[in-house]
């Protein structure tokens, strides 16, 4: 098995390097994650959107939702999550406003412009990791997916949180 050793840049592109004596499994995966994050990033910059901009536009357009509620799904702090708020809504993109049932409670709508942007970001990323994803054979594409189930149960069970290992 052919494991990634790291990153090394090359031009404006990081380049994996494997080696197959250095780092577990897990490791190889999560700089593969790391390196596909990063080429994702790059297609949401011809939008002038970091990933965290387009992962809060994609869970405001599944309905109104609060800052705090948001800031959980992201795993922001309160700050960063105002600064993205306060970056978003100067584009235009996102509206705040008062809960009209707890006046106290800010709700987050997408604007037209925001759905647009958000709809034209996905596609692209969404055309850009089907070509990624047409390299892999069936089997890859299978082992993916039981990973990604295996993973997403390890983590349900955990309720998302981390547990110290000594």
């Amino acid at each position: 098995m052919v494991r990634v050793a790291g990153l090394e840049r090359r031009g404006a592109h990081p380049v994996l390097q494997f080696h197959p004596a250095v780092g577990t499994p897990f490791e190889s995966l999560t700089a593969s994650l790391r390196l596909i994050r990063r080429l994702v990033a790059e297609q949401l910059e011809q939008d002038h959107l970091a990933v965290t901009d387009y992962w809060a536009l994609t869970w405001i357009a599944g309905g109104e939702t609060s800052p705090t509620a948001l800031g959980r799904v992201l795993a922001v702090s309160p700050a960063g999550m105002t600064e993205l708020l306060d970056r978003l809504e100067a584009r235009g993109l996102i509206r705040r406003s008062k809960n009209p049932g707890d006046r106290r409670a800010t709700v987050l709508t997408l604007t037209a412009a925001g759905r647009r942007l958000r709809h034209r970001a996905a596609i692209r990323c969404s055309r850009f990791l089907d070509h990624f994803a047409s390299e892999i054979s069936p089997g890859g594409h299978e082992a993916l997916r039981t990973v990604s189930n295996e993973l997403a149960e390890i983590l349900a069970r955990r309720g998302n949180r981390s547990s110290r290992v000594s």
